[in-house]
């Protein structure tokens, strides 16, 4: 089956709470063979001296004759 992804972001330099770092909003989307499609619509934000990454997405899924899902999605990475 044929299958595609697809994401668009525009990065911008932040200073939230004097956090510095890149705040990322996005758009992402999937499709593939079998009638199965993805929406997410979110925002990134990776503090790199920090080594922190917090990402919160909403997201939406169909695959065919089921109904769609949805969900709200908080990520976080901390590397050390």
């Amino acid at each position: 089956t044929a299958a595609m992804d697809a994401r668009i972001g525009y990065g911008l330099a932040s200073a939230p709470y004097g956090l510095n770092g890149l705040l990322t909003p996005f758009a992402e989307t999937g499709l593939s063979g079998d009638d199965s499609r993805r929406l997410r619509l979110g925002a990134r934000f990776e503090a790199s001296y920090l080594q922190l990454d917090v990402e919160l997405a909403g997201e939406r899924r169909e695959d065919g004759a089921a109904g769609p899902e949805h969900a709200l999605r908080l990520d976080l990475g901390w590397r050390f």
